[in-house]
C-alpha cells in the first residue's frame, strides 16, 4: 500500500484475501518472522492484527481509529438489531483457519420462541354474549324443524301415533275378562278386524268396538242405511254406501268426519290411518287419498278413473304409500278387469295390468311388494311392475268366496245345486297346501289362521290343520254370524264371541267324541276330506282314514293347478 509521498509499503509480505498471490509454503509474519503451519496468519481475511497501532507505520494515522460509543438515546438508536447468530467462518476472530475444517456443518442455533401464553378466561359479559348467540342458534334450528314438519304433514303423523300410544297403554290397563262375551248387536251386517288386536263390528243402527281381551270399547250409533266399514290397526272408517257421509273412529272417540260431492261406492283405511275414499256418479268414478288429518281439501293423491272402469276394490301395501285399485269393464261383449297400480305422491299411474274375460273378486298388495289377484276363473301373482308370476286355474269350478290370512289364501268352491263345498289353501306363491272337500250347503265363511283354516258352512264350523286333517268341529246353538281373527280367531253368534283355538289343538282321532262330550253338538260326520289328504307339515304327502271311516286322496294337487305365467293374463 503505497503512502502520499508514493512510496512503497515497508512490508510487502501482506497478503490481501481474494487477491490471487500466490502464497508460500512458509508462513511468515510481517516482521519477517517464519511462523508454524498451524499458526494463524496476522492480517487474514476477516481477522485484525494483534496490535493495529504498532502495525501502522510509524508518523501514520490508523486508518481504522476506533470511535467513541455514543451515550444516552444516541446509543439506543445506535444500537444495531441483533439477529440470529451466523456461523462462524474461514478466519473469524478466535477461531484458528485449520480448526474450522473440524467445526460441524449442523444447523445453526435456532433462535427460541417467545413462550405461548395461555387463554385468558372469557369475561363475564363475553361469556353471556356466546351462550345467547348458542341459544339462538339453537332456537332457530328447531324453529326450521317444526316448519318443514308442519309443511309435511309430520306433526299430524306424531300427534297420531301418541294418541294411538295413549288408547293402547289405557286398554291395557283395564282387560277384559277374555272369551267368551257377551256380544249383543241388533240388526248385524258385518265384523272386520282390526290389526291392532280386537275387532269391529257394524249392526243396522249401532257399530261396537272390542278389544283382543273381550272389553267393550266403545258404541256408536249411526243413520247409514247400508253401513260399510273398513279397518286399519287402530282405527276403522264407517260410510254409507250409496251414500256421501264417512266418518273416521277411533277406539276411544270420533276422529273425522267428512262428506263426498258424489256417491261412495266404498271406502279403504291402511294400516297407518290412510283412508282411500272411492266415489262415483253417472258420468265418472275418483279416487282420492287422505292422510291421517283427513283434510278432503288437500288429498294425498286424486286420480280419475276412466269413464267405462267401475271401481270394485282397493288394498293398501304395508307402507301406507302404495294401492292397488282394481276395476271393472266391458269389452267386445265380455266383461274384463284392470288393476292399477298407484302411488301417493305421484301424479302417474305406476303399472297397469289387465285381464280379459276375467271378473275381479278380491285382490291384495303383499308385503314382498307382489300383487294376488283372485278372479272368477283363476287366481294370480304380478310383481309391481305388472308382470305375471304365477297362476293357479280353477278347473271349471266356480269360487263361493276368498280370503287371505297367515301369510295364506284360501279359496272355497262349489255351487248352490251341490250339497258339498271343495277348500283349497295355497301359499302366497300360489303352491297348493292341501285341497279338501267338505258335506255342507249355504253361503260359506272363512278364515286362515297361522296353525290352520277354520270354514263356516252350512251353520257349522270346520277346523282344519295345515297338513288338511279336520281337527274338530263346532256347532253352537246360536245362529252363527261370522268368523273373526282378532288376535285370536273367533266365532260370532247371536249374543256371544266364542273362541275356536282350541278346535286345532284337538288331535284328529278324537275329534268327535271330545266334541259329543263337550256337548257342542256336532254333527257326528265329519267331511270326506277331513283325511290327511295334502301335505303335511313335513311336506310328504300321505292318505288316512278320519272318524267315520272314509277316506279322500284328492288333497293333492295336480301339477296343472299352477300353470306358466302367460303374459295379458
Amino acid at each position: 500500500m503505497a503512502d502520499k509521498k508514493g512510496k512503497k509499503p515497508k512490508h510487502t509480505n501482506l497478503v490481501v484475501p481474494g487477491s490471487g498471490t500466490k502464497k508460500e509454503d512458509t508462513e511468515k509474519d510481517r516482521m519477517g518472522r517464519t511462523l508454524p503451519a498451524d499458526a494463524p496468519v496476522p492480517g487474514a481475511a476477516g481477522q485484525a492484527p494483534p496490535d493495529a497501532e504498532a502495525a501502522a507505520t510509524p508518523g501514520e494515522k490508523p486508518e481504522n481509529k476506533p470511535k467513541k460509543k455514543p451515550k444516552g438515546k444516541a446509543a439506543a438508536k445506535a444500537q444495531p438489531v441483533r439477529g440470529p447468530a451466523a456461523p462462524a467462518g474461514p478466519g473469524a476472530e478466535g477461531t484458528p483457519p485449520a480448526a474450522q475444517d473440524d467445526v460441524d456443518d449442523g444447523p445453526p442455533k435456532a433462535v427460541p420462541l417467545p413462550k405461548k401464553r395461555g387463554k385468558k378466561p372469557l369475561s363475564p359479559v363475553r361469556r353471556k354474549r356466546r351462550r345467547r348467540r348458542i341459544q339462538a342458534l339453537v332456537l332457530a334450528v328447531l324453529v326450521l324443524l317444526a316448519f318443514v314438519a308442519y309443511s309435511n304433514g309430520l306433526h299430524l303423523t306424531v300427534a297420531t301415533q301418541i294418541a294411538d300410544g295413549y288408547d293402547s297403554l289405557r286398554i291395557a290397563l283395564r282387560p277384559g275378562d277374555g272369551f267368551p262375551m257377551d256380544f249383543s248387536l241388533p240388526g248385524f251386517v258385518k265384523t272386520q278386524a282390526l290389526g291392532g288386536g280386537g275387532f269391529v263390528a257394524v249392526g243396522e243402527k249401532e257399530a261396537t268396538f272390542i278389544s283382543s281381551s273381550g272389553a267393550a270399547l266403545r258404541t256408536l250409533q249411526h243413520n247409514y242405511y247400508a253401513p260399510g266399514i273398513s279397518t286399519g290397526k287402530t282405527r276403522a272408517v264407517l260410510y254409507g254406501i250409496g251414500g256421501r257421509q264417512y266418518t273416521v273412529e277411533g277406539r276411544s272417540n270420533t276422529l273425522a268426519t267428512g262428506t263426498t260431492d258424489q256417491d261412495i261406492l266404498f271406502c279403504t283405511m291402511s294400516s297407518g290411518g290412510r283412508l282411500a275414499v272411492v266415489t262415483a256418479s253417472r258420468h265418472r268414478a275418483v279416487l282420492q287419498i287422505y292422510g291421517t288429518s283427513y283434510d278432503a281439501t288437500d288429498p294425498l293423491l286424486r286420480y280419475d278413473i276412466v269413464d267405462d272402469h267401475l271401481p270394485v276394490l282397493a288394498a293398501f301395501h304395508s307402507d301406507n304409500r302404495n294401492l292397488v285399485l282394481g276395476c271393472v269393464s266391458a269389452s267386445g261383449g265380455a266383461l274384463g278387469s284392470t288393476l292399477y297400480l298407484l302411488r301417493t305422491g305421484r301424479d302417474a299411474v305406476v303399472a297397469t295390468i289387465r285381464a280379459e274375460d276375467a271378473v275381479l273378486l278380491n285382490a291384495a298388495y303383499l308385503d314382498n311388494n307382489r300383487i294376488l289377484a283372485v278372479y272368477d276363473s283363476y287366481t294370480a301373482l304380478y310383481n309391481n311392475r305388472g308382470e305375471e308370476v304365477a297362476r293357479y286355474s280353477y278347473g271349471g269350478r266356480s269360487p263361493l268366496t276368498s280370503q287371505f290370512g297367515g301369510g295364506m289364501l284360501t279359496l272355497v268352491f262349489g255351487a248352490s245345486s251341490q250339497e258339498s263345498m271343495q277348500t283349497v289353501l295355497l301359499r302366497e306363491s300360489l303352491e297348493t297346501v292341501f285341497e279338501v272337500q267338505c258335506e255342507a250347503i249355504g253361503t260359506p265363511s272363512v278364515l286362515p289362521v297361522k296353525d290352520g283354516v277354520f270354514l263356516l258352512a252350512g251353520g257349522e264350523v270346520y277346523a282344519y290343520t295345515l297338513g288338511g286333517a279336520l281337527a274338530d268341529t263346532l256347532q253352537p246353538q246360536q245362529r252363527p254370524l261370522a268368523l273373526v281373527n282378532a288376535g285370536q280367531p273367533l266365532l260370532l253368534v247371536v249374543g256371544r264371541a266364542l273362541p275356536l283355538a282350541e278346535l286345532l289343538q284337538t288331535q284328529p282321532a278324537s275329534s268327535a267324541a271330545q266334541s259329543a262330550e263337550s256337548g257342542s253338538g256336532s254333527t257326528g260326520s265329519a267331511p270326506a276330506g277331513s283325511a290327511d289328504s295334502g301335505l303335511d307339515d313335513s311336506g310328504d304327502t300321505s292318505s288316512s282314514e278320519d272318524a267315520s271311516g272314509t277316506a279322500d286322496t284328492s288333497g293333492s294337487s295336480t301339477p296343472d293347478d299352477i300353470s306358466p305365467a302367460a303374459p295379458g293374463g
